[in-house]
């Protein structure tokens, strides 16, 4: 796979502040992925994800998005090809209902009323939103929005999506809705998504790559399948726990009651561990 974005060495400050809030950032990211960028609050996690959406442009190093060098001016094309939700939806609503919301980037486009009619109805149904259309934004739950900010974002088509802790204020049925609902349109479009998240238990589930940021810096890569049974990387490097199934199983192998050398890091691992060791069990 080819890599879509591609960060070298990059540094990034706010003009009123002497401080980097970004240190020497390398990313590469493969076409079609779904990266997890993890961390704690105040890590850099918004910042980052702001500069490779091109409302932040950064001061040193070279940021690369399709091939395209991100600098001034390069912006607009980058913000073309890259769509971003923020994690508060109501900083994207600005509309009084779901299908103005929808239609304003259209209408910037130049599209006619029918093509903007066909698009926004598409997008819904691979949001699961064509319900609430025509409904007014301020009767939404916290959940639907969400999902509106989500079409917004791919509204016009774009190659990235980047979402800042999507998972922020659902509960643990809404995570997991919204998280199928990215996995599947990431598959079905063949789309290459970044999202940012404190919940190492999500990035277990969802994520094909993990970047562990921390203090401006990314201190941690790799597969997720190798980063995420990492103990003391994750520990001592990143100041993160295991997943909470793989901490209950590394408790299990310390003590003795299982005899294993990879860690399950998700319930379903978990699952097919404890039935192979059950059949070497019926099998003795």
């Amino acid at each position: 796979m080819s890599h879509i974005i591609e960060v070298r060495d990059m540094w990034f400050k706010y003009r009123a502040s002497e401080d980097w809030v970004l240190r020497e950032i390398n990313m590469d990211v493969e076409e079609g992925s779904i990266v997890a960028l993890l961390g704690v609050n105040g890590s850099g996690k918004t910042t980052l994800l702001k500069v490779l959406s091109g409302i932040f442009i950064h001061q040193r190093g070279t940021v690369k998005i399709c091939g395209i060098e991100l600098d001034r001016k390069n912006v607009k094309k980058i913000r073309e090809l890259v769509g971003l939700v923020l994690q508060d939806p109501e900083t994207h609503l600005l509309m009084p209902t779901v299908r103005e919301e929808l239609s304003i980037p259209l209408i910037a486009r130049g599209l006619d009323q029918k093509e903007i009619d066909e698009r926004i109805m598409e997008i819904a149904k691979l949001v699961g939103i064509e319900s609430i259309v025509d409904k007014s934004i301020d009767e939404l739950s916290f959940g639907q929005k969400k999902r509106v900010s989500i079409a917004s974002a791919l509204i016009l088509e774009p190659k990235i999506l980047l979402l800042d802790e999507p998972t922020l204020g659902l509960d643990p049925i809404g995570c997991i809705r919204l998280m199928d609902l990215v996995k599947d349109i990431a598959k079905r479009k063949n789309m290459t998504v970044i999202f940012s998240t404190q919940d190492i238990d999500i990035a277990a589930l969802y994520s094909d790559y993990v970047y562990v940021i921390r203090e401006g810096r990314i201190v941690a890569r790799g597969p997720r399948d190798v980063l995420l049974r990492d103990a003391y990387t994750l520990r001592e490097k990143c100041g993160l726990r295991l997943t909470r199934i793989g901490h209950l199983f590394e408790i299990a192998m310390m003590k003795g009651l299982i005899d294993e050398d990879v860690l399950p890091i998700t319930i379903s691992e978990a699952v097919r561990l404890l039935e192979k060791i059950k059949n070497i069990i019926k099998a003795r």
